[in-house]
């Protein structure tokens, strides 16, 4: 016994002392070696850098400075008695198990004597540290371990685990009273002790055997005789033996089947797998195993030195009840008397949720130490990048910072790196380093899922597959399309409703029940009950403009209708018309349907629809060539959520119950992001398979990794490929059909020659959502590396689509503003055109822009070949591109085009064109200048018919543009004025052209367009404008046309002087145009009236009926006015009213220059009415211009009128009435001349002497005679005579002799000086 025990013990020693050395060594390094596999793979042994792997171990690391405040916690609650319950919690991966091990690691040194010994002299207050066990029971699930166990529940499976690591902690010979049956490990020492045992107590039994049948035992075995002799003569010793020996056997017996429990109720093992975790129980053990085997719990605390039980990972269990068990089990543990000096402690760790909260925390556990995850999201993106080193992207710190979030638990982060590592130097190829690590973290993060992979199925399988298949573009898309759907219908409906407002809408529907003549007479009632009595009632305008009003009338049970009300016979009656509810309802239902419809009815929700519709046709127009990530990123993860629950699983076996319970479990969020960034693609299948050259050559493998990993055209289209078909079968298999790596070179040739179909949907993505500067690279690869024959087929294959050339311009111009290689750009512009058939170029929806940037100018001629000419101007002409810039020609391929578009008129007209096709046909170039100056007298005289035919057609533009602005001599001016081209045109050259028309007779004379209720002619514009010689010829030529007052008249007042100059001849046929234009013109300045009719010899015999005084005075004055009885008249009426404003001087102008037919009716000219006119006889009168005999006889005529108030009305001067005295024939007359002169002026005695001589009767001659005394007949006007004589002392004195006054003389002394001397 002694030998067995101390082998064992040595066996045992030897053991702990190896694992705990590789434990330590394995700690120190941190990694691990490659296994020879991996050695073989590679084709020599890897070196393995630091830190390359990661182990998935827990941090063993005693002297970690983040531990020391766990460890003193844990000294504390170990110390204490009473503390047996204690949770280290933390989230799953933050560091428990480090913890603890780390703290075990740490306290290892107090189990020895040298510390004991220490605390028992008290050299340190720290106690000796127990032994402790140990107790791991996660549940990974690895399969349906636990819930398919036929013989245990969960929990007794739970607790057998429990019991089973308890007790297995030490071996059988520790523990030799336990009843629970396990294999006891047999040294060689062990089986030849206990065959020496069994040899033993079988020898013993033979002598007991012996002993007793001594007789039996000689015969059977022939034995000597004197063997049952001498037992038989000794019966003392016989049986002394005999008793002795059996009570040995027994004793060994007894002690072997207690060993084994043969007398007691014991677990038999009957099936132990690890590896699945079978067990077989007995089948009537039912009750809690824990309570059950309470005493073999009991017993190995008692037989070991074992005080701490840590458990980890039970919380993984989601099982509480074990929690309750074990610290029942700890209860009645520590309540053993024999364990009362040493008691147990539980050490669990556990999650932090465990139990509900914090009350029943503390009340479970007996003290409690949190751990700080060493993991978490705010730290993970440090370690991550920090433990990644050979890691290429990009995007890497950006990469990182997203997936870090979701490795949160550092044996799995770890264990992620380790594989990435290991996968990337297994894979081979241009591989995304991002694309590898993610699908690494899918892996370890949704393990199921991707092992369901290699069976074609699981939820990212079937993303990917439903995206191929297109399929997944269903859940997006559907939505899209379901609601352009809607929004066109409800475009639709609004566009064609016909009332514009909800009250138009409700009168509408009301009209429907009565005329629109009877509104005013009508109201709309409801019943008060069912007899139909007239209760509430509304107008026609009250119910259109109250909405609620209206809905209410219409939604009433009652019965409702319209009452009409009408008066017959002085009496007023109502006329009820009911409205069936039907009717009613169905109008209801109308107005509510069609209400919504009229607020969208406005310019604004209309102009929305619109945008909106077209917003999500673009949208649904990428619906092809969509990407895996975008897709996902649209469709959201709610809906992929509710995607992936619906769409069944492949194996059929599984229940709905599987499905949910599955689809909960999965991480749906990791896997929508892995999508929806792009970091997992439907190319996960390179990042998990070794590559083997077969189909495709190594090169075509390393190109399609290189699509997938997106990269752009640029390094993508010089990598040669050796099998074209295979390489785009796969491409196409990967759905990689619009990647940009689809647009090699190579590819493009072969599905253009092959898969033409192909081709056609690449290129329409390529045109319709790729973007400018790839259309434009991919465009300038294939016009450089194609041949023409190839080019003109990709050309054509391109204009399948009506968009492709719209997209191609738009890229174009948006690309051009950063590349400046401008001849590519044009060549590529030009090459539709050389190369497009004519029916695709015009299918283009753009092929107006297209025409319209092409036709920019002829530079695009330089790069057409000879031999292209003719199919290229067939394409010119059938496509009408008229050129906006006509370049020089530079060579004879350049001069032919240039030519061809000349004689086809396919150029803009303009000067410049036209000196490039003048030069390309004449032999005298011209610069632009040059031919600017004399445009039309050159190309006229160049008389090349397709120049001049231009010239012609485009007359308008041609004169308007260039003409009115060259130097062009007025015979090419009036060439043109008299040609056919417009009136406007005529218009335009007489304005804005310097010339003058020296004969206008030369000019054709036209009437012009009405321009404003204004209409003109040639000579208008010609005189409006000064472009005519001024001249009274030509004056005379227009106003012989319908002439234009107006512009007659500014002419004239532009010219004055040279109209004014000289005497005018007037032509007979020109007289009346003068009088018609000139003289007739009443609202023409005074003065240039005046000044022309100077000239104009024409006088007028009919009175103008409207011209003003002012200007019948200018006729006057110029003597243009015939005298005459019915000319006097017409005048004296039109002027009527104006005689103090100056008739009377026009008056007497014609009497001056008419006085011959003044005086054969003198009285006639110079009667006002009834009487005379004072004003006029008196200008007459006092005009030097007029003969004194002619005033002699107008005084001769009028004086019986006036007699001696004569000049009490007109009022002659001086000269005039002195020259009159002397001439008049009447006495009478003479005398009140004279004593109107004596009265008013100082007249010399010789003058008076005249007077008085003059008179006829002698008796006033002697007044004149000094020498004699004269008597004159008393009269009132002799006295007056007498009185002035004698007041200018012509005589002295006279005296009233009665019938006579006697006149006196001065004395002879007075009559040589006047007495008015003094």
């Amino acid at each position: 016994m002694a030998l067995s025990f101390g082998l064992k013990t040595a066996a045992d020693w030897l053991h702990k002392t190896v694992a705990r050395f590789q434990f330590a060594s394995g700690n120190i390094s941190g990694t691990e070696n490659p296994p020879e596999t991996q050695s073989s793979i590679a084709g020599a042994e890897t070196v393995v850098t630091e830190n390359e792997f990661q182990t998935l171990t827990p941090i063993v690391d005693p002297d970690k400075e983040g531990y020391q405040p766990y460890f003193k916690a844990l000294d504390y609650a170990l110390s204490r008695d009473d503390v047996k319950n204690i949770a280290i919690t933390g989230p799953y991966g933050a560091g428990k198990s480090s913890v603890i091990l780390s703290y075990l690691k740490k306290i290892e040194g107090r189990k020895r004597l040298w510390h004991r010994l220490k605390y028992w002299f008290r050299f340190t207050s720290l106690k000796p540290a127990d032994e402790h066990v140990t107790i791991s029971l996660a549940n990974f699930e690895t399969d349906e371990t636990l819930k398919s166990s036929e013989s245990l529940s969960k929990e007794q499976s739970i607790e057998y685990s429990i019991l089973q690591q308890i007790l297995y902690k030490v071996d059988k010979g520790t523990l030799p009273d336990s009843r629970v049956e396990r294999i006891h490990t047999r040294s060689v020492g062990q089986i030849l002790t206990t065959s020496c045992l069994l040899f033993f107590v079988l020898a013993l039994a033979i002598v007991v055997t012996t002993l007793l049948f001594p007789q039996k035992i000689v015969s059977t075995f022939s034995l000597s005789s004197e063997v049952s002799h001498f037992i038989a003569i000794h019966p003392v010793w016989r049986w002394g033996c005999i008793g002795s020996l059996s009570f040995i056997i027994c004793w060994y017996l007894l002690s072997r089947f207690y060993r084994i429990g043969f007398f007691d109720r014991k677990i038999a093992l009957d099936k132990v797998n690890l590896l699945k975790a079978e067990i077989a129980v007995e089948k009537q053990n039912t009750a809690s195993l824990l309570n059950l085997y309470i005493d073999e719990i009991v017993y190995f605390f008692l037989k070991t030195k074992y005080r701490v039980v840590v458990f980890e990972d039970l919380d993984r269990l989601n099982n509480g009840y074990i929690f309750i068990k074990l610290r029942e089990i700890n209860q009645v543990v520590n309540n053993s008397s024999l364990l009362e000096k040493k008691p147990i402690k539980f050490i669990f760790a556990v999650r932090e949720d465990l139990l509900k909260d914090a009350e029943s925390q503390t009340k479970f556990f007996d003290f409690i130490v949190p751990i700080i995850p060493a993991v978490d999201s705010e730290n993970a993106y440090d370690i991550l990048s920090g433990k990644v080193i050979n890691f290429n992207a990009a995007d890497k710190e950006q990469f990182f910072k997203k997936v870090s979030l979701y490795l949160t638990d550092m044996r799995v982060m770890n264990n992620v790196i380790n594989e990435f590592n290991i996968f990337k130097k297994l894979i081979t190829g241009e591989i995304s380093d991002v694309k590898l690590f993610s699908l690494i973290m899918y892996k370890n993060l949704c393990t199921k899922d991707f092992t369901l992979l290699d069976n074609q199925d699981g939820f990212l399988y079937r993303v990917v597959n439903a995206y191929s298949k297109r399929t997944l573009h269903d859940v997006y898309f559907k939505d899209l399309e379901i609601s352009i759907s809607q929004q066109k219908e409800k475009l639709e409906k609004a566009q064609e409703e016909l009332q514009t407002s909800s009250l138009n809408l409700r009168a509408e529907i009301l009209r429907r029940y009565l005329p629109e003549q009877i509104e005013a007479n009508t109201v709309f009632y409801i019943s008060h009950n069912k007899h139909g009595q007239i209760g509430s009632s509304w107008s026609f305008v009250e119910l259109c403009e109250n909405e609620s009003l209206f809905c209410d009338f219409l939604n009433r049970e009652l019965p409702s209708g319209t009452a009409i009300s009408h008066a017959r016979n002085g009496y007023h009656y109502h006329d009820a018309f009911p409205i069936s509810r039907d009717k009613r309802s169905e109008s209801l239902r109308e107005y509510n349907k069609r209400s919504p419809v009229i607020l969208d009815k406005n310019q604004k929700t209309i102009e929305q629809l619109s945008k909106s519709i077209l917003n999500t046709q673009r949208v649904l127009s990428q619906r092809k060539g969509i990407s895996l990530h975008d897709l996902c990123e649209k469709i959201t993860l709610t809906k992929l959520r509710e995607w992936l629950l619906k769409v069944p699983l492949a194996d059929d076996g599984l229940s709905k119950n599987t499905v949910k319970a599955s689809a909960i479990n999965f991480n749906v969020e990791l896997l929508f992001f892995m999508l929806s960034d792009g970091y997992i693609e439907q190319d996960y299948m390179q990042y998990r398979s070794i590559f083997h050259a077969g189909a495709l050559s190594k090169s075509d493998n390393v190109y399609i990794q290189k699509v997938a990993a997106k990269v752009n055209f640029e390094e993508l289209k010089d990598i040669h490929l050796n099998n074209v078909s295979n390489v785009v079968d796969k491409i196409e298999s990967l759905s990689f059909k619009y990647y940009e790596g689809i647009f090699h070179p190579h590819i493009i040739g072969f599905l253009i020659n092959c898969r033409v179909d192909f081709a056609r949907d690449v290129f329409i993505h390529l045109f319709n959502h790729c973007s400018p500067g790839l259309i434009v690279r991919t465009m300038r690869t294939y016009f450089y590396e194609f041949s023409n024959d190839a080019y003109q087929d990709l050309i054509n294959l391109t204009l399948n689509d009506e968009k492709t050339l719209g997209k191609l311009m738009e890229a174009m111009s948006i690309y051009h503003d950063i590349d400046s290689d401008d001849d590519f750009y044009q060549q590529l512009s030009v090459s539709f055109l050389r190369f497009g058939l004519i029916e695709n170029i015009t299918r283009q929806s753009a092929v107006q822009d297209y025409l319209h940037e092409l036709k920019t100018d002829t530079t695009l001629f330089t790069y057409i070949q000879p031999d292209e000419i003719a199919s290229f101007s067939i394409k010119l002409k059938e496509l009408n591109i008229v050129f906006d810039s006509v370049s020089e020609a530079n060579s004879e391929s350049e001069r032919a085009l240039v030519k061809f578009i000349a004689e086809n008129f396919l150029y803009v007209f303009n000067i410049n064109n036209l000196t490039a096709l003048f030069n390309a046909y004449s032999d005298n170039r011209k610069n632009v200048e040059e031919l600017s100056r004399n445009p039309y007298t050159l190309i006229i005289s160049e008389k090349v018919p397709c120049l001049t035919e231009a010239v012609n057609k485009n007359i308008e533009m041609f004169i308007l543009e260039y003409f009115i602005h060259s130097e062009e001599n007025v015979e090419s001016v009036i060439s043109l004025i008299n040609s056919d081209v417009t009136e406007h045109t005529k218009e335009i050259i007489i304005e804005s052209m310097d010339f003058e028309v020296q004969q206008l007779s030369t000019v054709e004379n036209i009437r012009l367009s009405v321009v404003d209720g204004a209409s003109f002619t040639v000579y208008d514009l010609l005189f409006k404008h000064g472009r005519v010689a001024a001249n009274w010829d030509n004056i005379f030529d227009y106003m012989f046309t319908d002439v234009d007052d107006e512009i007659l008249w500014e002419f004239f007042a532009h010219h004055p002087e040279a109209l004014s100059g000289h005497k005018v001849s007037v032509p007979e046929e020109s007289v009346d145009n003068v009088v018609n234009h000139i003289i007739s013109a009443a609202d023409k300045p005074d003065a240039l009236y005046a000044q022309l009719i100077s000239v104009l010899p024409v006088s007028i015999d009919q009175a103008v009926s409207d011209l003003p005084l002012t200007k019948f005075k200018a006729l006057c004055d110029s003597n243009r006015v015939l005298l005459s009885e019915a000319l006097y008249k017409d005048v004296l009426s039109i002027y009527e009213g104006q005689r103090r404003k100056g008739l009377n001087e026009c008056l007497s102008l014609m009497i001056r220059n008419n006085v011959a037919v003044f005086e054969s009716n003198i009285e006639f000219y110079l009667q006002d009415d009834e009487d005379f006119n004072n004003e006029l006889i008196e200008l007459v009168l006092n005009d030097d211009d007029i003969a004194l005999t002619t005033k002699v006889s107008i005084i001769d005529i009028i004086w019986p009128h006036y007699t001696n108030s004569f000049f009490d009305h007109i009022s002659v001067n001086s000269k005039i009435s002195m020259a009159l005295l002397l001439n008049v024939s009447e006495d009478d007359t003479r005398l009140v001349f004279l004593n109107h002169l004596l009265e008013f002026e100082k007249l010399p005695f010789e003058y008076i002497n005249r007077a008085l001589m003059a008179f006829v009767s002698e008796e006033y001659n002697l007044i004149a005679d000094k020498t004699k005394r004269a008597k004159v007949l008393k009269t009132e006007g002799n006295e007056i005579l007498l009185k002035y004589l004698t007041h200018c002392y012509f005589i002295s004195s006279y005296k009233d002799k009665g019938e006579s006054f006697e006149v006196y003389h001065y004395r002879k002394m007075f009559l040589d000086e006047s007495p008015e001397d003094d």
